[in-house]
């Protein structure tokens, strides 16, 4: 490995993308369009309000309604089965699976009509990028990918590529040069088919062949599924069950936004408990730091719904702050660079309540950069 991106919200948001506070309200206006405000959130919303003041004694109105917190409150009522029979899916309960879909057509529709000023900031990051770099995303846009594509620079989503694949391992295949992305909370282009081939072996062990319907699945020739993953593969993996689709705006021109729903992980301070599709991603954050000539943190200030993620940052950045490779790295002509920093922290008191969340670093150590993500801060970025 080369070196790491860690990418938050920040690296996207000079794209226009809306962040947490912005995009509920978003979700709002977008649902209105139709009748999904009416006859499916609107229900949800005023139940949500009800908790909060029966269990807080708090008066909120809706466009004072957090959105991490209320895709709390569902994602749990999904999880502990409290509806009962009223259970919608595997994947969610109607308004679970609605705010996913309008958080991917909310985004989509912002990328597909980026200006040139706005892409190229990030064709110049991506032609920055080695084809032994590593991406750790926590974002389900597809900015980086749209931008990588932009100047053909290989890429694949998945951690290691096999030549062959035997009982118990697999025997790596270092003869591509590409940048790795890992999105460990999904992409708006990602489906999972694991609950339609449940759906087809339920219907084909009770005789009855009545296909299932699934908008992707059903209608390969409209979206061209790939999975992410390319072959050979442990058969066993759950990669195996994840594809992207080429025409995301057929799928949101076509689609009820009700029943299937692309494989992002809920906004919420429990999507800990969703992330079974994608622990394979995960498991890459195992070694890292240790084996890497430079780590970069780009606009991901850990925020409150995400304090889970410490924990594997703090390994990641301590292993690589600890780790005495210098003179391995030596060896290979590669130089351990500094760990970096970019965030848009323009008061001295947000910096020090910045530094705070990561107090494990030594500041005094490193030179932050904190202009937010800009040309500037891909020059620091890249600045051996």
């Amino acid at each position: 490995m080369y070196r790491v991106f860690v990418l938050g919200a920040g690296f996207s948001h000079q794209a226009g993308l809306p962040l947490g506070n912005e995009l509920f309200v978003r979700i709002i206006q977008e649902s209105k369009k139709g009748v999904l405000y009416e006859n499916i959130l609107k229900a949800d919303i005023e139940d949500y309000i009800d908790y909060i003041k029966a269990t807080s004694g708090k008066q909120i109105i809706e466009s004072e309604i957090d959105l991490e917190k209320f895709a709390s409150f569902l994602d749990i009522q999904h999880l502990l089965y409290l509806r009962g029979s009223d259970t919608w899916s595997s994947e969610g309960n109607r308004s679970q699976i609605v705010i996913r879909n309008l958080i991917g057509l909310i985004l989509n529709n912002k990328i597909e009509n980026m200006n040139d000023s706005e892409m190229s900031l990030y064709n110049k990051f991506a032609s920055k990028l080695d084809t032994k770099d590593f991406v750790i995303t926590f974002n389900y846009d597809t900015i980086l990918e749209k931008a990588l594509e932009a100047i053909n620079k290989p890429y694949r989503l998945f951690p290691q590529r096999f030549s062959a694949i035997h009982s118990t391992w697999g025997e790596v295949d270092t003869t591509h040069e590409e940048v790795v992305i890992l999105k460990l909370h999904g992409s708006i282009d990602w489906f999972d088919i694991t609950a339609f081939n449940r759906e087809i072996s339920h219907i084909h062990s009770e005789k009855n062949y009545q296909k299932p319907h699934h908008i992707i699945f059903s209608n390969l020739d409209k979206f061209y599924p790939d999975k992410i993953i390319d072959e050979p593969y442990f058969q066993d993996s759950k990669l195996q069950n994840i594809y992207k689709i080429k025409n995301l705006d057929r799928y949101y021109s076509t689609a009820t936004l009700v029943e299937e729903v692309p494989l992002i992980v809920s906004p919420s301070y429990v999507k800990i408990s969703y992330l079974n599709p994608l622990e394979e991603l995960w498991g890459a954050f195992h070694g890292s730091g240790m084996l890497n000539s430079g780590i970069a943190i780009i606009g991901f200030s850990i925020p409150e719904h995400d304090e889970y993620i410490k924990q594997p940052l703090y390994s990641m950045i301590t292993d690589f702050l600890n780790s005495d490779t210098k003179k391995i790295f030596s060896r290979f002509g590669i130089k351990k660079l500094p760990l970096k920093f970019v965030d848009y922290r323009k008061e001295e008191k947000d910096q020090k309540e910045y530094q705070k969340i990561f107090q494990f670093i030594d500041w005094e150590k490193t030179d932050p950069f904190y202009g937010g993500f800009n040309d500037e801060a891909i020059d620091y970025l890249f600045d051996k």
